[in-house]
């Protein structure tokens, strides 16, 4: 079964770059937005969300550069189900 989430794992990895690629591209656009509105918790879930797509892309450092700015955040935040589920 294919994951309904955005960067969900497709049949084989070419396959799975039609998702992964326009789903960055959002996520970018998502965290202006997110900031303009001051939705920080909004934010952490984009950057967790970049963290993954970027380990699906197997980019170890971009990973993990996002997931921990989703930690940090969370942590601001005392967002403890952010934290636990980053």
């Amino acid at each position: 079964m294919i994951s309904t989430f955005p960067c969900g794992f497709a049949p084989g990895f070419i396959n799975s770059l039609y998702i992964i690629i326009p789903a960055l591209i959002y996520y970018y656009k998502a965290i202006e937005l997110r900031i303009q509105h001051e939705d920080y918790s909004g934010l952490g879930v984009v950057y967790d969300n970049l963290g993954d797509c970027y380990s699906k892309l197997r980019q170890i450092d971009s990973a993990k550069k996002y997931l921990e700015k989703a930690y940090k955040l969370y942590h601001k935040l005392g967002d403890g189900y952010g934290m636990v589920a980053n």
